[in-house]
């Protein structure tokens, strides 16, 4: 799987979110334990021959996501409320919500 996959799966799943999952100002925000569960492969129970390099997949989304807030597509930032578990969430910038309307535009328009 390729990062360049993977990040347009994280944007495009944290903006279909809409208001579900929101923390200040309404912005639609997720955990990384969302983010994986995107991303990783899941085992089903009867099939215990197959192994799922869990590891690289993990990786994958760090890396990822290190990318994404280096590129200034997505912000980082921490719940106030400790309920939740996983303090860290994953929001979408502007430049993240343009990248994806260009992206699609481009796709739109490609000739197959």
């Amino acid at each position: 799987m390729k990062k360049e996959m993977v990040s347009q799966v994280i944007m495009s799943q944290i903006m279909n979110l809409g208001s579900t999952n929101t923390i200040k100002d309404n912005i639609p925000s997720v955990s990384l334990n969302q983010i994986q569960m995107w991303i990783i492969p899941q085992k089903a129970e009867h099939d215990d021959k197959y192994d799922i390099n869990r590891g690289y997949f993990e990786l994958l989304v760090h890396q990822t996501l290190e990318e994404l807030i280096a590129n200034g597509y997505i912000n980082s930032s921490y719940r106030d409320q400790a309920d939740y578990g996983d303090g860290q969430v994953y929001s979408l910038t502007e430049k993240g919500k343009q990248y994806l309307k260009e992206e699609i535009i481009t796709t739109d328009n490609k000739d197959y």
